[in-house]
């Protein structure tokens, strides 16, 4: 399982926990609480909101640059296919 905790305007960090071994922690240069969030906001609306056609397809490939490819080759070499990400409220 994934597990994503930040303070508000501190870089992303990524913490990868598995059922075995300990938890790993991955810091993503450049993701903040506010800029994941206001990316988040952007795909939301570009792939709900049908009335404004909107692409989504550069907000889905920064969401993967910051929240799946840091953890990609530990998930590969523990054949992980499911991830859940839970977000600390740092409101």
């Amino acid at each position: 399982m994934a597990q994503e905790v930040w303070e508000h305007g501190a870089q992303l960090e990524l913490i990868l926990v598995t059922a075995e071994g300990e938890p790993m922690r991955f810091i993503v240069p450049g993701a903040t609480r506010k800029r994941v969030m206001e990316m988040v906001q952007g795909f939301r609306r570009a792939v709900t909101d049908t009335r404004i056609p909107r692409p989504f397809l550069p907000s889905a490939q920064q969401l993967y640059r910051w929240l799946i490819a840091p953890l990609e080759e530990e998930l590969q070499d523990r054949e992980i296919n499911d991830l859940a990400f839970i977000m600390r409220d740092c409101r």
